[in-house]
């Protein structure tokens, strides 16, 4: 969702309390006026992983000892950069794995203007979790 607060020549702020997500404030110089324009920036991420027991699972195993790469990369999906970490590979369906150096894997697709989470993973369980990522997702 991008959304045009105010043209104007001084910063403005907006103050969200939707669900949404964080907000990520672009600012944008027109040349012609030199009028600054503020815009935020949000996309709502779904968390689809609980729609699959294994999934669950193996995000638990993975949580344990990854999490803090796992949370770059969903804030890095919520500000709508969709090239987090350090590279992104297409899996099929769809659906992308982004990574980290350290070894995490989050699998995510765009639907509808929505970013869907569908499993996150490390390099020991990372054929697991993409095999079962396709199976439940990849033709949707």
């Amino acid at each position: 969702m991008i959304q045009i607060t105010k043209m104007t020549t001084a910063p403005v702020f907006t103050d969200y309390k939707e669900i949404l997500c964080k907000q990520d404030v672009k600012n944008y110089l027109t040349k012609p006026s030199g009028l600054l324009w503020k815009v935020v920036v949000c996309f709502m991420l779904i968390n689809r992983i609980s729609e699959s027991p294994l999934l669950i699972r193996e995000g638990r195993k993975t949580l344990k000892s990854l999490q803090v790469e796992i949370k770059k990369i969903t804030d890095q999906l919520k500000k709508g950069n969709i090239n987090p970490g350090i590279g992104n590979k297409y899996i099929g369906g769809g659906i992308t794995e982004s990574r980290t150096r350290g070894g995490a894997r989050v699998y995510w697709r765009i639907r509808e203007g929505q970013i869907e989470i569908l499993g996150v993973s490390g390099k020991d369980n990372q054929q697991r979790v993409v095999n079962e990522v396709l199976q439940c997702f990849g033709g949707q």
